[in-house]
């Protein structure tokens, strides 16, 4: 059929083939050295034509490998797509788990800020209404309150930590108490 018609049965010419253009070109070189050195080198590369592997008469790019083996070695290749594809799904999945933990993470240290600027709050508005107290006791004649009270913001005594927020009003009714 191909010498009667010059074609292949599917309709494409022999030449339509890159591989095997390349190595009709090799074969009709003009400069000798950039022919096949030996008729063994070019019955090699119509071999590796023949089994669909990459010839020598052209560089193969690495798609047009890989293309080749794969209509070489079906199952393998397909069990590589599988092994390929599971693997971007756990990558995939990995990266997402991360972006929830760091989502998490940065939840928890805003909700600890938020949660140490309502400690420094409360404490701050208990800071004002002990010195209330302390005037109204100093008023109503109980100093030993107002010493218990004002004694309770001295820093050695178990506000560590914590800002001094003691101001002229601690110390203040601090002296009325002494």
């Amino acid at each position: 059929h191909e010498s009667l018609a010059g074609k292949l049965p599917d309709g494409k010419t022999k030449l339509d083939d890159p591989d095997l253009a390349a190595i009709c070109g090799k074969c009709t070189q003009h400069d000798p050295e950039s022919r096949y050195q030996t008729a063994q080198d070019l019955a090699d590369d119509l071999g590796r034509w023949l089994e669909g592997k990459p010839v020598k008469a052209r560089p193969v790019s690495l798609r047009e490998r890989v293309s080749k083996w794969a209509r070489r070695n079906p199952l393998a290749a397909w069990f590589a797509g599988v092994v390929a594809a599971l693997l971007l799904a756990g990558i995939a999945g990995l990266l997402w788990s991360n972006a929830a933990i760091r989502a998490e993470s940065n939840r928890a240290s805003a909700n600890a800020a938020e949660a140490a600027d309502e400690r420094d709050k409360a404490y701050r508005r208990q800071y004002q209404a002990e010195m209330l107290l302390a005037f109204q006791s100093m008023r109503d004649g109980q100093a030993g309150r107002a010493v218990d009270l004002l004694d309770k913001h001295r820093p050695e005594n178990g506000y560590e930590g914590r800002p001094d927020l003691r101001g002229f009003e601690w110390f203040h009714l601090w002296k009325l108490c002494h």
